[in-house]
């Protein structure tokens, strides 16, 4: 079976493709969910901290008045 220059460049350009669309659909587009998850609990970690950093500044005048 003798493909003609074109068949080829199509065939080459669809096996791109197929490789292009399985990185997207099986590593991308998992990974983009994790990092958005991870962006979430790293905001509520920091809003944590912050809280947590504001009690231990109050306790801490707190115990310099007594």
């Amino acid at each position: 079976m003798n493909l003609s220059s074109r068949e080829k460049t199509l065939a080459v350009l669809a096996v791109y493709a197929l490789v292009l669309f399985l990185f997207i659909r099986f590593v991308y587009l998992p990974q983009q969910t994790l990092l958005k998850i991870l962006q979430t609990e790293n905001q509520q970690l920091a809003q944590e901290k912050m809280y947590l950093e504001a009690i231990m500044q109050k306790q801490g005048q707190r115990d310099l008045t007594n």
